[in-house]
């Protein structure tokens, strides 16, 4: 699926295939003017940024243009769009927090860090068509600014809309993401599936002081690399979710324990573990087999001892005269 690419707004520069677009934000293409722009940015000198990022190149995501960018000279419909996110001002781990928020979103395709270094721009693959557009738009932006709490530029309806090019080595990109179609259904579902309250697991699960004891070894793993401090918090967060992941921790036990443990928002922290989670899902359980025979062994070994306590006096004293074997 190809864009347009254009110089100075309206002049088009040629027709890239949209991972060749975000291949460029990712590897730095565009980095020296970037971090131009940013400089200029933080040192307060707003005007000459707007002014010189009209020379930063930029791309159509919702449709390939000939000849200009009003929509007579559109030739071939994307549906992809973008939904734009500016702050004023924003920590780096605020940034990161509202970005796990993001990427934990079914519908996101790509996402990176605008030119400011102070917003998201999130790209998300619709069945819309060039007729429904607007009308599309609207539902998406509504659907992202109630799962983030965060109201989005709404100036980015109009499918000439540009995205201007941006460095960002952490790029996010889900080539499997999901289709935001035109219903109000496609709303419902997500909402149905996206649930940041923490699923609290059965108080009779007897798997549960294992992974708790695994949990607490995958927080002192990670202790001993990062600290859990202001502006390093989702990463960390993150990383012991990484580290459970592959120890084939459940998901819900992680969200359960770590936001008992941690002071960021729930919503942060269930938004950072399930991107750990989705973003590293063909690592569930890679050390796990070792844990989980050593698991399996516990609680065999307590249901013996529980059978021991609960048998007959009589049953006892003959056991005595055997040799005393714990199970495997």
């Amino acid at each position: 699926m190809k864009v347009s690419v254009f110089k100075k707004f309206t002049r088009v520069v040629g027709n890239l295939p949209i991972n060749e677009v975000l291949d460029r934000i990712r590897n730095g293409y565009y980095s020296e003017n970037v971090t131009y722009l940013r400089a200029i940015l933080d040192q307060g000198n707003n005007d000459k940024y707007d002014e010189d990022k009209k020379k930063l190149d930029a791309f159509t995501p919702s449709a390939i243009f000939k000849g200009g960018r009003k929509e007579k000279y559109l030739s071939e419909y994307t549906g992809i769009m973008c939904v734009d996110f500016d702050f004023d001002t924003i920590t780096p781990d605020k940034l990161q927090a509202f970005r796990n928020i993001i990427i934990a979103l079914p519908f996101t395709y790509a996402c990176f860090v605008s030119p400011s270094n102070r917003g998201l721009k999130v790209l998300v693959l619709t069945g819309s068509t060039l007729e429904t557009h607007k009308t599309v738009y609207v539902q998406l932006q509504d659907y992202y600014q109630s799962k983030t709490g965060t109201e989005a530029d709404k100036n980015c309806k109009d499918v000439t809309r540009l995205c201007f090019m941006s460095w960002d080595p952490d790029l996010y990109l889900n080539s499997q993401s999901s289709i935001f179609t035109s219903s109000g259904e496609s709303k419902n579902q997500l909402l149905a599936k996206e649930n940041y309250n923490v699923i609290k697991m059965e108080d009779n699960d007897d798997t549960r002081p294992f992974y708790t004891k695994v949990m607490a070894c995958c927080i002192e793993a990670t202790e001993k690399i990062i600290s859990y401090k202001e502006g390093n918090r989702n990463n960390f967060i993150y990383q012991v979710a990484c580290k459970c992941n592959r120890k084939g921790v459940p998901e819900i036990l992680v969200q359960e324990l770590l936001c008992a443990k941690y002071d960021l928002g729930k919503e942060e922290i269930c938004a950072t573990i399930k991107s750990a989670y989705t973003n590293n899902s063909a690592e569930f359980a890679k050390y796990a087999k070792h844990a989980n025979s050593i698991a399996k062994k516990s609680k065999e070994n307590d249901k013996y001892i529980s059978a021991v306590e609960k048998a007959p006096l009589e049953d006892l004293k003959d056991s005595l005269k055997e040799t005393p074997t714990i199970p495997d």
